[in-house]
């Protein structure tokens, strides 16, 4: 297959990944995300009470239905909007095709997902619970890969790619880009493989549960819901179709993308202040030149140190930075155990009613020419999913004597 050199893997293959800061991609994976949202919406639930009638992400958060007439149901809620967002933000990536023929693709990423540090550690199937499922889902997302790979080539090749391959009209230019980016530099199939695979992981493993948190914080909290629902409502609008039929269809929410992105302060720093107390990134880096830290001595005294030690780091180690750490900093975010949206409102000072988000300090996309590449679309995304979905459902606790109680994270 030839020689792949590492210069092709920076200058043609990563730069592929800039699209994503870049227009007409993001404006153009917005919309997209925007119209499946309008049109998938109404089948968050579908109220089947067999589980074969139910969409994917219903099985996925065992949806009961309580009362069909009334059209309640009771469901792990972190899990149904996990996943009906990950459908989503998967078809909008790889297209209906790849999803129609890897309908297990979700659930296979998130329990390879669950056992991410092990893989980084290298850890084999036999040494810990549950990583011969993880390296088993592992497996047969990197055969879809390959198989899709194969698809992508035979297009570009003029050439049939199979039945079940007929249409790929929908695939993202990201992932169009990245397959003839490693043909440019006659990658070897693993390393395509395994490095789209990471793209496809990337999109999924943190967006998907901050639609979630985003959503369990403005719920659980009855003004903050209230204030928001009156922010979004000139821009997520309930329209009902009337057909003349027995029975309408479900009404949809029609999105004002522009709006909800640029004139709903408090949805956005509701946002980020769910990115700063739920989400705890960590981003490796590898040491190429030797240098010393020395810590402060604040942080020498809070772990009971009476002067701060100095470390060396050496040329090929890695540095693995905990952003949590940060953003639970009490000289960093003031009261940091309190969830306070308003921390990220800045007043006009000619106008205090118009408001301004500044993110100050927060870094939960990593830092550097490194930072995530699909920040400015997950922002977007996550917007629009909250907006879409408080407009249209009522969610209310199981219990509704207890209220809301905070689920806890996955560790």
């Amino acid at each position: 297959m030839g020689t792949m050199k590492l210069e092709h893997w920076s200058h043609d293959i990563h730069r592929v990944l800039n699209l994503l800061l870049k227009e007409p991609f993001l404006s153009n994976a917005v919309a997209r995300t925007a119209s499946m949202i309008e049109e998938r919406g109404p089948n968050l639930v579908s109220f089947n009470e067999s589980i074969i009638d139910q969409h994917h992400w219903e099985r996925a958060a065992g949806v009961e239905v309580v009362d069909k007439d009334l059209s309640i149901i009771a469901t792990d809620l972190a899990s149904l909007i996990r996943n009906f967002v990950g459908e989503v933000a998967c078809e909008v990536l790889m297209g209906s095709a790849f999803m129609a023929n890897n309908p297990d693709a979700l659930q296979d990423l998130q329990t390879m997902d669950s056992k991410f540090n092990l893989f980084m550690l290298g850890v084999p199937g036999w040494a810990a619970p549950g990583m011969r499922q993880a390296i088993a889902a592992r497996s047969r997302l990197l055969n879809a890969m390959g198989k899709f790979g194969a698809a992508l080539d035979a297009v570009d090749d003029g050439r049939d790619p199979g039945f079940s391959w007929t249409d790929l009209s929908d695939v993202s230019a990201l992932m169009w880009e990245r397959r003839r980016a490693w043909r440019r530099c006659n990658s070897p199939s693993e390393a395509y493989k395994s490095g789209d695979l990471a793209i496809l992981w990337a999109a999924n493993v943190n967006a998907n549960l901050m639609v979630f948190w985003t959503l369990y914080h403005i719920i659980s909290e009855p003004s903050l819901r209230e204030t928001i629902l009156k922010e979004i409502t000139p821009y997520a609008k309930l329209q009902q179709e009337k057909t003349g039929l027995l029975i309408d269809p479900p009404p949809r929410v029609k999105l004002d993308v522009s709006g909800i992105l640029n004139r709903c302060p408090l949805l956005k720093a509701t946002y980020l202040e769910s990115m700063r107390v739920d989400s705890a990134s960590v981003s490796y880096k590898e040491i190429l030149t030797d240098f010393e830290v020395t810590e402060k001595q604040y942080d020498a005294e809070l772990n009971g140190k009476s002067r701060p030690d100095t470390y060396v780091l050496k040329h090929g180690q890695y540095i693995a930075s905990f952003h949590g750490a940060r953003q639970s900093d009490s000289r960093f975010f003031p009261n940091p155990t309190k969830f306070d949206p308003k921390r990220f409102l800045i007043p006009d000072k000619n106008n205090p009613s118009n408001v301004s988000v500044d993110p100050q300090s927060l870094t939960p996309y990593g830092g550097g020419h490194a930072m995530c590449k699909g920040r400015l679309f997950a922002e977007r995304e996550i917007l629009l999913f909250v907006s879409s979905i408080l407009m249209a459902w009522e969610i209310a606790p199981a219990d509704s004597t207890r209220g809301w109680s905070h689920p806890g994270h996955i560790s």
